[in-house]
């Protein structure tokens, strides 16, 4: 039989998440209906071992009930057969109780949980009433990351501490989706080594090195000029042998193509062992496309009708299509895109805000549909394209709200988009030079990628992950907003609603990794600032830049830990106008 059991705690919420917080290990010894006991040991959160055996494992999932009372739910593996024997079950579980162990090391104190009332389900559904009993293990609880849950973590307003902006939204509202992906926009075209296997291979490589999953990969007609360095990413991914590594096309229908032209892209790719495959389904995405018809009366009878029958009768697949279809933000979002398996929302910078996630994913849960949330670390685009600015941008602020919203998945916008200043890595030292000439800035990223592989392992792991090395980072524009460009052919950038969609101020962003109480110190040019900083993640307290070059550094007991210096300094004696951001890290 296949069962589920709840652990309702009465005491608080608070009292509860502690107990299932990061870097918690601890076994609940529960008596059932006085009959025979086993005991679960949940590990860091998420995967919770149902007997002496640790392949018999299952999910945890955790519920508020109230400001009194919590949840957390334990589904085993279905494989039941060590609860037929009860006296098995019992001594395995005194000889594994015996051995757990509660690790302490820079913890907060757990306090003391009132009750906790057991339930069990069975194949009927129906629930019966089990025995009250909790036992604490010995020794006492003391194993708690006090960094996200706990009530000794001082308040946000005191210590920038991001953790407090965590919530158990994202756990209470968790869809059916494992696991949990993040790939990167990659411009197929802006190859960060060279248009070879071996580059890609070492793009693939690098991309791990951010606790990437894969890319989505940008094509447009003509897809003769872009299928040759699809061809050679995909073969660079079999080559390194990392089939957890995936591949996905997302094709530019801001452009019109021919049916049987995307049909055959998607099926060219359907069986490689890196193509990203969701519910036997060949994954597919797009960047707008709501209005594209392909020749069709409408887009809807373009997919239908079109790509993806032609797709099934040259692959024997369906196509998991979750496009980037510019929509109404409200509840009826689906409404007339029946034929979309989700969607994917490319708005993430300062004038988008959140609200539309928060939409987006509750009529994606109601539909049982896929949301796939954006990121990026910034945006300016000036050259002979476009000349736009989407104001300064804290990327840190944007994965909290990922991470408490909690989507299907995530797509980073951009790997390598050098030319819109959205990249999250290093760059091509040959790269960008526009058309006509104008060198684009390409400031180096790669503390973005960085900051961003804590902030995946989070998403992913649904609890904060252990803070175990001091780390810096820290991002700003290379010089004041006030500075007068001597020689630009495109003048000051803009945006679409203004100057600026957000008022721009000339600071320095940044977040500190604390394995331990700090003073920071940032140096800006002559100006010298100092915070005292509570471990944990914390972000950095605004500093205003002046001309000259920019550190950090983290301090304890009046010696320096660690100091990261930027390479460039801020020098408003310029030539053309520059609103990317450089990033350093440590």
């Amino acid at each position: 039989m296949s069962c589920r059991y709840a652990i309702t705690f009465n005491g608080s919420p608070a009292d509860a998440s502690e107990a299932f917080a990061a870097d918690f290990k601890v076994p609940y010894k529960i008596t059932i209906a006085n009959d025979w006991q086993t005991n679960f040991g949940c590990f860091n959160g998420n995967n919770c071992t149902c007997s002496d055996d640790a392949s018999v494992t299952g999910n945890c999932e955790f519920q508020t009930n109230d400001e009194n009372s919590a949840t957390v739910f334990f589904d085993p593996a279905t494989d039941s057969s060590w609860q037929s024997n009860a006296d098995t079950v019992q001594t395995a579980t005194s000889e594994t109780y015996e051995k757990e162990t509660v690790e302490t090391s820079g913890l907060a104190e757990l306090s003391s949980v009132a009750t906790a009332t057991i339930t069990q389900s069975g194949d009927s559904g129906t629930l019966s009433q089990g025995d009250t009993s909790y036992i604490t293990p010995t020794p006492t609880f003391s194993s708690v990351s006090r960094a996200l849950y706990t009530a000794t973590t001082p308040p946000a307003s005191a210590t920038n501490d991001i953790s407090a902006t965590a919530t158990s939204s994202s756990q209470e509202t968790q869809a059916s989706f494992d696991p949990k992906i993040v790939i990167a926009h990659n411009m197929i075209i802006f190859p960060i080594y060279n248009v070879s296997i071996e580059g890609y291979k070492q793009e693939i490589i690098y991309a791990q090195k951010f606790k990437l999953d894969g890319f989505a990969i940008n094509i447009q007609p003509p897809l003769a000029t872009y299928l040759p360095n699809v061809d050679l990413i995909y073969e660079a991914a079999l080559q390194l042998g990392i089939s957890s590594f995936k591949l996905c096309l997302s094709f530019d229908l801001s452009y019109n193509y021919a049916v049987s032209d995307i049909a055959s892209a998607i099926a060219r790719y359907a069986s490689h062992p890196n193509q990203l495959v969701v519910e036997g389904r060949v994954f597919v995405s797009t960047f707008s496309g709501q209005a594209t018809t392909l020749g069709y009366s409408s887009a809807r009878d373009a997919w239908v009708e079109g790509v993806i029958p032609s797709v099934l009768a040259q692959t024997g697949m369906g196509v998991y299509f979750v496009p980037n279809f510019w929509v109404d933000y409200t509840a009826e979002v689906y409404l007339g895109l029946d034929f979309i398996d989700g969607i994917f929302d490319w708005e993430c910078w300062p004038s988008a805000g959140n609200q539309s996630d928060i939409v987006l994913q509750a009529a994606s849960m109601a539909a049982q549909k896929t949301y796939m949330a954006a990121i990026s670390p910034w945006f300016y685009k000036h050259n002979t394209y476009g000349n736009w600015y989407q104001g300064d941008y804290d990327i840190v602020e944007r994965w909290m709200d990922l991470i408490n919203i909690n989507p299907m998945m995530i797509e980073i916008v951009t790997w390598n988009d050098f030319s819109e200043s959205t990249y999250i890595g290093s760059y091509a030292p040959n790269i960008f030079i526009t058309s006509d000439g104008v060198h684009h800035s390409v400031d180096d990223h790669e503390a973005f990628g960085m900051l961003s592989s804590y902030f995946i392992q989070w998403y992913k792991l649904g609890y904060q992950p252990a803070i175990n090395v001091d780390q810096i980072f820290f991002w700003f524009r290379p010089h004041s907003s006030s500075a007068v460009a001597s020689n630009d052919p495109y003048g000051l950038p803009s945006w679409y609603d203004g100057p600026y969609v957000v008022p721009l101020v000339d600071r320095i962003y940044g977040v500190l990794f604390l394995v331990d109480d700090a003073v920071v110190i940032v140096q800006s040019g002559t100006q010298t600032s100092s915070f005292s900083l509570y471990k944990g993640v914390q972000k950095l307290p605004e500093v205003l830049f002046v001309q000259g070059f920019q550190s950090v550094t983290i301090s304890r007991n009046g010696h320096a830990v660690k100091t990261v210096q930027a390479a460039v300094p801020v020098n408003n004696t310029i030539e053309t106008y520059d609103f990317n951001a450089f990033a350093a890290y440590g």
